[in-house]
């Protein structure tokens, strides 16, 4: 069914191109807009794409760098729980020592749990644990080493602080990516208006249209579907291999399979469409790599196959890729 979204839809509003992809696509089609610009007549889209460009370019560094900013935060809040946890390890004993012995109500309110639980606490837990300690040695300090106190004791305010730059880092990065998704979304809508500015200017001129943009550069080669079709055919046989408009960025891989029967492909408008006179031949064991506009008319949408030997079965396999 044909619907409005294919033809006035938001083509680039897609989860499988990257924000990298998009900027290189856009930094491609302005380079070819200002190349072959006859009359000025591409003027007004270049002036509205070439400030866009650089602002998600500038956005998409940001973000770069703030997710890196990040990552070192992170680090460093891993850092200080594994210090914790170390020193609490080695001053196990001298806090015990210090405190009577580690059968002291003292020493319980250290490690009520024993020393396995600093071990095994996560990020959450030593939130909890770095006050816990930091109030027993604060209860406890005359019965402590100055230095072991204040060892103990700075943890609480080396754990906040990291805290608390982790979260301005992630808060950081969460406004540079909606400032970044703006920008996008801006310029998905300007390639839009680029895409029809286009085919205003050359209506009906698919190949001249198509060499403004090259959309192979939004998507990765492994994105490329793969869609295979195999089967038998019988005698004179004619088969629909798939209904659906193609263009050149689609390649259609025919393989004749079989050992004693020549193939024909070609492009109908309707299934019951008859090959033209001097159709595309496949002869047993041989393959061929096309391209839709080496079979027929882009808008023909059904792809048909004919075992044309009049005593013989054939064989296919036809992969369309993309």
């Amino acid at each position: 069914m044909t619907t409005t979204n294919r033809y006035f839809g938001n083509i680039f509003d897609n989860v499988h191109i990257s924000p990298g992809r998009l900027s290189n696509f856009a930094i491609v089609t302005l380079y070819k807009l200002i190349r072959d610009n006859p009359n000025n007549v591409f003027d007004t889209i270049i002036a509205l794409l070439t400030p866009l460009i650089k602002q998600m370019n500038a956005e998409l560094s940001n973000v770069d760098l703030n997710s890196t900013h990040q990552k070192w935060e992170t680090f460093n809040l891993k850092q200080i729980t594994f210090l914790f946890h170390h020193t609490l390890s080695n001053l196990e004993g001298v806090i015990a020592r210090a405190l009577g012995g580690d059968d002291t109500e003292a020493y319980i309110e250290f490690f009520p749990h024993g020393l396995t639980e600093y071990d095994n606490a996560n990020r959450m837990e030593t939130s909890i644990l770095v006050n816990r300690i930091y109030k027993a040695a604060d209860t406890y300090s005359s019965m402590l080493d100055a230095d072991v106190k204040n060892e103990l004791q700075a943890f609480k305010t080396s754990w906040e602080k990291a805290f608390k730059a982790q979260g301005s880092a992630k808060a950081d990065l969460r406004l540079k990516r909606i400032a970044k998704y703006s920008a996008r979304t801006t310029l998905e809508l300007t390639l839009m208006q680029a895409i029809f500015t286009v085919g205003l200017q050359y209506p009906g001129d698919e190949e001249k249209c198509g060499s403004f943009f090259d959309f192979n550069l939004l998507y990765h080669v492994a994105h490329h579907h793969h869609d295979v079709h195999e089967g038998l055919l019988a005698v004179e046989e004619i088969k629909t291999i798939i209904n659906r408009m193609m263009t050149d960025s689609v390649k259609i891989k025919v393989n004749n399979t079989g050992t004693n029967a020549n193939i024909i492909i070609w492009k109908g408008a309707t299934e019951t469409e008859p090959a033209p006179a001097k159709p595309i031949t496949i002869k047993p064991g041989k393959s061929t790599l096309l391209v839709s506009s080496k079979i027929g008319d882009y808008k023909k949408p059904f792809l048909l196959i004919q075992n044309i030997s009049e005593v013989n079965t054939a064989e296919y396999e036809v992969e369309i890729i993309g």
